[in-house]
């Protein structure tokens, strides 16, 4: 079975070739946001974009994130999701829509924790249909108590998720400040390490994974710690940043 980073190698690489089956999951959760929606009366886009900036749309990134969460990781689903709104940046989409995905997404992994949760580590013995219909059904409760932005005009303060300030802030070419490890090719993180973030930590560290991803740099605990015995490497102790951030420990090349 493949670890983590390999799933999140081999995601990089689907997301980064626009795949089809990219294309296929996209296909599949708007069929499904909309059979979802239809009978809970949200309101749709347009008829060529039914998902579009709408109650449906809220619901379709909730529940793709959660359900991505399901099938991969939630590292992984946060990067096919957070990788999409980076390309709608670069086309010049409106940011406002950007943030409301992104928010949509976050929820949408937070809700896969519930229900992760709430089977108590048996998930895996449930039948796809009823993993989905059990998510929508969060999906829905989170929606009826306004935890879910369904318009770009409703824009929310992030000061209680500062990684959504610094990737907005980043976007936007405001520097957010803090000491954050340096993406100058010599840092990177343990495989092992990489596993075991939190959604938090890896948005932290998401520059520098993904240029691992890129250079396909994959090094164990084991080898990483046996550099800084030889001298070849320094560990630098995980710690939390003045935003609030904890980044975990990684290794430097000297």
């Amino acid at each position: 079975m493949e670890n983590k980073i390999e799933q999140i190698l081999n995601t990089a690489k689907m997301v980064g070739n626009q795949s089809e089956t990219k294309r296929q999951i996209q296909k599949e959760m708007i069929k499904k946001s909309i059979d979802y929606s239809k009978p809970l009366n949200y309101k749709l886009g347009s008829p060529s974009s039914p998902t579009w900036n709408s109650e449906a749309d809220a619901f379709k990134h909730a529940f793709m994130s959660a359900i991505l969460s399901k099938r991969y990781s939630i590292p992984v689903s946060n990067l096919i999701g957070t990788g999409h709104e980076v390309e709608n940046l670069r086309k010049h989409a409106p940011i406002t829509e950007s943030i409301m995905d992104l928010w949509n997404n976050r929820v949408g992994r937070s809700i896969w924790k519930e229900v992760r949760k709430d089977l108590k580590g048996y998930e895996n013995s449930f039948n796809d249909k009823f993993i989905e219909d059990y998510t929508a059904k969060k999906v829905v409760e989170k929606m009826r108590e306004g935890k879910l932005i369904t318009s770009p005009d409703n824009i929310r303060i992030f000061d209680e998720h500062p990684h959504i300030n610094k990737f907005i802030k980043n976007i936007q070419g405001v520097s957010t400040g803090g000491a954050a490890p340096i993406n100058d090719g010599n840092t990177f993180f343990a495989t092992e390490d990489i596993a075991k973030m939190s959604t938090d930590e890896f948005l932290a560290a998401e520059d520098i994974i993904n240029n691992q991803i890129k250079n396909k740099i994959a090094i164990p605990k084991s080898q990483a710690n046996h550099g800084v015995s030889s001298g070849a490497y320094i560990y630098v102790s995980e710690y939390t940043r003045d935003d609030g951030t904890k980044v975990s420990g990684y290794y430097r090349r000297r």
